[in-house]
């Protein structure tokens, strides 16, 4: 690759057509600024100063005439800003400017490597030799941030690759290793060994199709190539192979969304039992509020209000009251308040931002965010997130009463993961800001803030339009954040630093409103993680997306409907839930079917099984054949006045949760068995 096209190519300041392709789908303009111009960017993550682009800019002329001195030294300038935003890459994927260095490192040609190394071998060898004790992991991971192509990075990034295993942080690791792969094709470590522990590496953390890639590359370049593990020698391919089967032989329940077995619908209409949120005479104060407000209907009565589960209880979220109910029985539990004087606090005005409640169950805790019940439809009020006990609702933590949360107004869905809980905020007064907290389960207590990027539109202050709500994954090394508004990020789980993110194409919140308006249909499903691949598709966007969160890299986008949500993947095929029910072939990103189903609520939570695709609609639950999207069965219900909403499926039951009511129907024995098979294998 001429030097030239290298450098623009990485820097992205003046991108092929296949690459401003890509930036137009980022957002951000051809020098990794935000493109005013572009309607596709309602969300603007972390990017670089001004004078950190120019030093870019310096820096690939300088490269352009292999003035390697002043190439260098432009270098050292961007190194020494100290800046913590990200830089777009020409794929589209915005990424840490030490990232981007590592890689435009990397891409030197030989010369240039030289030139390198002539420069800046002497640091590096020094920072080796200090690489000793406490102070070992912040020399060597010196080195990979500076020194990567120097005689010795090859030899720090192998060795903290090993340390960062050892530990226990595969995902760490198997970046040092990567790392040397791509920037030191010369290194005299045995490619083998590398893609050896690579693939070691990726079977670990799960992702089967980055351990089949790994496996293609040895069979292919290092056929009957040994290496030494463990003090004994085994062969490359044939230890990777074994790696395989045992991740492919594990059972695709646990790896895949098609978890449940087939759902027996009920024949008879009859419940098991049945729970009503709201009387007769409080559904009808709502419409008659929502006529007093000038609306065709009020954001609440289409509400599926926050639910989640776990072996023995249902929980709920109504507008900030919290109850629990028995699976078995449908017996109320325990409840936080008397929830039927909701519909008098509805009454206070009109701004109840309903999608803000949400709620969430992990290790016998509930974790919710919602407003005081006396604020429910105050302007201005601002969001909590609490703790509950599962077992009887008490509380045993809320942010309204810990002092470095007070500021925080909560939004999205928590996450538990180990010993903390993430949240999404803003802080008061500074709504188009976005955060991510983690706090402390035991008690609250904040351990860290970062902030993902800022919104173009304030959603505290939209009061007639259905907002987008941050949705979080999280294990013990990570944090990802799908905003639902036009962007995703990484982020670390100990330190908040952000790894990587990626600006999506995305409409404008619409902030328009007036009188008798009617309300947009807006779906929202969570991303999904599978075998090393992560699948999203935000709320106002038409396109959904594959990117491989190790790269990263972004594998494939398609077009899609609007109002479509991520209802779930198996091994072939990825559907969506919404106005359509749709199948989309993974390999191939082909349209496999699409069945067109009424819509009464935006709420709606789809359910996939072995063979078949559940959703609740207002005229019952629609059962569609996963392979050729035809009508099984559609099953009416007793609920017959809501509008639809989730489908939960117990050992014993299927539960709906509407607008309405919750509502359980017996399954078939034969369901039973299977479901329960399968319940007891999570």
């Amino acid at each position: 690759m001429p030097l030239l096209v290298f450098a623009l190519l990485i820097l992205s300041f003046a991108p092929s057509p296949a690459a401003a392709q890509a930036q137009a789908f980022a957002g951000y303009s051809a020098d990794g600024s935000v493109d005013s111009d572009n309607a596709a960017h309602p969300f603007v993550l972390p990017g670089q100063s001004t004078e950190v682009n120019e030093s870019l800019e310096d820096l690939a002329r300088h490269i352009e005439k292999a003035r390697w001195e002043l190439a260098f030294k432009s270098l050292d300038k961007v190194l020494e800003s100290g800046s913590q935003g990200l830089v777009a890459r020409a794929d589209g994927v915005m990424v840490p400017m030490d990232v981007m260095v590592r890689q435009m490192l990397a891409g030197l040609p030989p010369a240039g490597k030289q030139a390198y190394q002539l420069f800046h071998d002497a640091q590096a060898k020094a920072l080796l030799a200090d690489a000793v004790g406490e102070q070992e992991i912040e020399k060597l991971n010196q080195i990979l941030s500076r020194y990567v192509i120097t005689s010795v990075g090859d030899v720090a990034a192998d060795r903290l690759g090993d340390i960062y295993f050892e530990r226990g942080d595969i995902r760490r690791a198997a970046e040092c290793w990567k790392l040397v792969l791509d920037a030191r094709p010369d290194s005299a470590i045995p490619r083998a060994l590398l893609l050896v522990k690579s693939g070691i590496a990726s079977a670990r953390a799960g992702r089967l199709a980055a351990l089949r890639e790994t496996l293609r590359q040895l069979r292919e370049r290092h056929a009957g190539a040994e290496v030494v593990l463990g003090g004994r020698a085994v062969n490359a391919a044939e230890h990777l192979e074994h790696l395989e089967q045992s991740l492919s032989a594990v059972d695709p329940a646990t790896r895949t969304s098609d978890a449940i077995g087939d759902v027996a619908l009920p024949e008879a209409t009859d419940p098991l039992w049945k729970f009503q949120f709201f009387s007769s005479s409080d559904i009808e104060a709502l419409k008659n509020a929502g006529n007093n407000w000038g609306w065709q209907q009020m954001p609440v009565q289409d509400m599926v209000p926050p639910s989640a589960r776990d072996a023995k209880r249902l929980y709920v979220n109504l507008l900030g009251y919290f109850f629990a109910l028995d699976l078995e029985t449908g017996k109320l539990l325990w409840r936080s308040g008397k929830f039927h004087e909701a519909t008098k606090n509805l009454n206070q005005g009109p701004y109840f931002s309903v999608e803000r409640y949400s709620l969430a169950a992990a290790d016998d805790r509930l974790w919710a965010v919602a407003r005081p019940t006396d604020q429910i439809g105050h302007h201005g009020a601002q969001f909590h997130v609490l703790c509950l006990n599962a077992a009887d609702g008490a509380e045993i933590w809320n942010s309204q009463k810990i002092n470095d949360l007070k500021k925080w107004n909560m939004t999205g869905t928590p996450v538990a993961a180990g010993e903390r809980v993430y949240v999404a905020a803003s802080e008061n007064n500074q709504g188009t800001n976005l955060h991510l907290l983690a706090l402390a389960a035991a008690d609250g207590s904040l351990e860290w803030s970062a902030q993902i990027g800022t919104r173009q539109v304030d959603q505290n202050q939209v009061y007639y339009r259905k907002t987008p709500q941050p949705m979080l994954l999280a294990d013990d090394e990570t944090v990802l954040v799908e905003t639902h508004d036009g962007a995703l990020a990484m982020l670390d789980a100990e330190s908040g630093k952000l790894q990587w993110g990626v600006a999506y194409e995305s409409e404008q919140l619409d902030t328009q409103h007036y009188y008798n308006q009617p309300q947009a249909m807006h779906t929202a499903g969570a991303p999904l993680l599978r075998d090393g691949v992560l699948y999203f598709k935000g709320m106002l966007s038409d396109r959904v997306y594959a990117i491989d969160p190790a790269g990263p890299q972004l594998l494939w986008k398609r077009p899609v409907s609007q109002a479509a949500m991520i209802a779930g993947l198996d091994q072939q095929r990825l559907y969506l839930g919404g106005e359509e029910l749709t199948a989309i072939d993974l390999e191939t990103q082909r349209l496999a079917w699409s069945n067109k189903l009424p819509m009464g609520t935006s709420w709606v939570r789809p359910v996939l099984t072995r063979n078949h695709l559940y959703q609740f609609t207002p005229r019952g639950i629609y059962e569609i054949d996963k392979q050729t999207g035809d009508l099984v069965k559609l099953f009416r219900g007793d609920d017959l006045e809501s509008m639809g909403g989730v489908i939960l499926v117990t050992p014993s039951a299927l539960v709906t949760v509407s607008n309405l009511s919750v509502t359980a129907y017996p399954l078939e024995r034969a369901a039973q068995a299977e479901t329960a098979q399968a319940a007891a294998r999570e």
